[in-house]
């Protein structure tokens, strides 16, 4: 996504441990952090959990409408997708 010009850096380290990559089509994982009731009434107030179509059609609104990013973390090692931003 470009915005207000900038076109959105593929990866934004922050740490060592943690670093923001940028959006691409992965349900296979989100879906799951979106089938957590809590997380879904914590981050949107909403009282059901995301279908794939649902789950897609908010990425496909926030990286139109802004930039996402998925939160990479480092663990014993090993890189793993941990969230979203």
């Amino acid at each position: 996504m470009n915005v207000f010009g900038q076109v959105q850096p593929k990866q934004i380290i922050v740490n060592e441990e943690v670093s923001l990559v940028k959006y691409y089509p992965y349900y296979k994982e989100t879906i799951k952090w979106y089938q957590d009731p809590e997380l879904c009434k914590q981050v949107d107030n909403i009282d059901y959990v995301y279908d794939k179509e649902k789950l897609s059609k908010m990425y496909r609104y926030l990286n139109k409408n802004g930039e996402v990013y998925y939160i990479k973390f480092k663990d014993n090692g090993r890189y793993k997708l941990i969230g979203d931003e």
